[in-house]
């Protein structure tokens, strides 16, 4: 596995897992063909509606929490 693979493994698990955040957003450039291969293996998404103001080159993907996701969804549904 190449170090950026490991890299976005300890970024997921540590936003995820420890600081549980519900969404984490990538930038990369709009020609980094790499970059954009490996974010979308990690399951990351292309949000073509989400701009980088400080660079138009950049582009967005955003990948979501699912667990936490479904912790919220079963808490709001077992209060009902």
């Amino acid at each position: 596995m190449g170090f950026m693979n490991e890299a976005i493994n300890s970024i997921l698990i540590y936003g995820f897992d420890v600081l549980q955040l519900s969404m984490i957003t990538a930038y990369t450039h709009k020609d980094n063909i790499a970059s954009k291969k490996i974010l979308l293996k990690h399951g990351f998404v292309f949000n073509p509606e989400i701009k980088d103001d400080e660079n138009i080159n950049n582009v967005i993907f955003e990948l979501c929490n699912k667990n936490l996701i479904k912790k919220k969804y079963k808490n709001d549904n077992s209060t009902s």
